[in-house]
């Protein structure tokens, strides 16, 4: 059996500066995308001091990408697990880029990531999209978002493992001297987004974009 792979959205795959950095404005800048609020999105002022506890703000911050987290299981993630929960993210430590990590999913990097990824999962009507959402709201420099869209195209031979999935794409971002992730790099420069706005952002959006067909 053939080993699955990634499809690579092409402004990611090959230099497309200029149709990369329209799309990206288009994102971040037009007033169409609810989403361009996603990255900065901090109304009470308290996303720097509470890196390790989920707040309203994160649960708030989902619906920006249009999937909202029910009410049930908000209760859990503010209210009755709000403890466990928090051990959970201060396990993973404090963030940072994807790239530099290992990404083995057992390794001391990424396992302590899982556990978090997985104990979401559990919460009511939670599943991948959002769990990962909620993730990357919390370590938005060390988690990649897949979403219906992404498992589609991108992650389509491994739709059903964000795991390996993963592992392939820091795997593509590692190749050639880490060619991919400099790109991106230069199209956050080029676009002028805020700081904010990570690299793993960057890919997200290119990649949520073209499988738009915008």
């Amino acid at each position: 059996m053939t080993a699955p792979q990634l499809h690579l959205p092409c402004t990611v795959a090959s230099d497309q500066t200029e149709r990369a950095v329209d799309l990206l404005g288009r994102y971040f800048t037009s007033g169409k995308f609810i989403g361009s609020q996603w990255d900065g999105f901090d109304p009470s002022e308290t996303r720097a001091a509470s890196a390790n506890t989920f707040t309203s703000d994160d649960v708030a911050s989902t619906a920006l990408l249009n999937t909202p987290v029910p009410g049930r299981a908000v209760v859990h993630l503010l209210i009755t697990q709000r403890v466990h929960f928090a051990g959970l993210l201060e396990a993973i430590g404090p963030d940072r880029d994807y790239i530099d990590v290992d990404p083995d999913p057992s390794g001391k990097d990424m396992a302590p990531v899982y556990e978090l990824y997985e104990a979401l999962k559990t919460l009511p009507k939670i599943g991948p999209t959002i769990a990962s959402k909620l993730l990357a709201r919390k370590r938005p420099r060390l988690f990649p978002i897949i979403d219906a869209d992404l498992r589609r195209t991108v992650f389509h031979e491994t739709r059903k493992d964000g795991y390996v999935g993963r592992a392939l794409l820091h795997a593509e971002f590692s190749a050639q001297e880490r060619t991919i992730w400099q790109r991106l790099e230069s199209y956050r420069c080029a676009a002028a987004l805020p700081a904010e706005a990570t690299t793993l952002r960057v890919f997200d959006v290119l990649a949520w974009m073209e499988a738009k067909a915008y």
